[in-house]
């Protein structure tokens, strides 16, 4: 009997620890007031539904004196040197402050985390205090994410129709060229 009582405690606690792997945890540390964490927030806010199994955790340093130390233990475990917020950290990842041209690279880490099953290391570290990770990578804006932030803008965003204006009359530009090509190599050969 108590070997079949251990058996299922055993398999209950290993679906836990499996579905736990399979949850993304987003952490940013914000303060109350601050400009730019209210426009990370805004953003994370609304693709919040957009991911299935992401946790996403705010954490209001300025007015928390444990969050705030969290947040310092956070900083030495992640080797951070900067004092200004918002800090974002997505498992090995870490970003500072916020603008628009981010919102590209959250989502691509975001989606990244989700496939490799990225590890939390920021609950651990409120549990168990400073911690050394060796696998921590700033997260930097690549031509990509600004190209996707473009695009994202142009279509999200209503009042940029001159953006518009300029993605379409390029595109007619090059299919443009394209059938002018076509057409030359047609009438040279016949």
């Amino acid at each position: 009997m108590k070997k079949i009582i251990f058996s299922i405690l055993c398999i209950i606690f290993s679906i836990d620890m499996v579905q736990a792997k399979d949850v993304t945890e987003v952490y940013v540390f914000y303060g109350e007031g601050c400009p730019h964490c209210q426009e990370e927030k805004r953003f994370l806010f609304k693709i919040e539904d957009k991911y299935e199994n992401v946790n996403f955790n705010y954490i209001e340093v300025w007015n928390n004196q444990k969050h705030n130390e969290w947040l310092q233990n956070v900083k030495k475990s992640y080797h951070i040197d900067s004092q200004g917020v918002p800090v974002t950290i997505i498992g090995p990842y870490y970003a500072l402050g916020y603008t628009d041209d981010m919102e590209a690279m959250f989502e691509r880490i975001i989606k990244q985390c989700q496939k490799e099953k990225c590890i939390d290391y920021v609950d651990d570290i409120r549990e168990k205090g400073i911690q050394e990770i060796s696998q921590v990578q700033s997260l930097k804006v690549t031509k990509e994410d600004r190209l996707q932030n473009s695009i994202n803008a142009s279509f999200l965003d209503s009042n940029n129709l001159i953006f518009i204006g300029v993605v379409l009359f390029s595109i007619l530009l090059v299919i443009s060229i394209s059938i002018i090509r076509k057409t030359k190599k047609f009438i040279k050969k016949h």
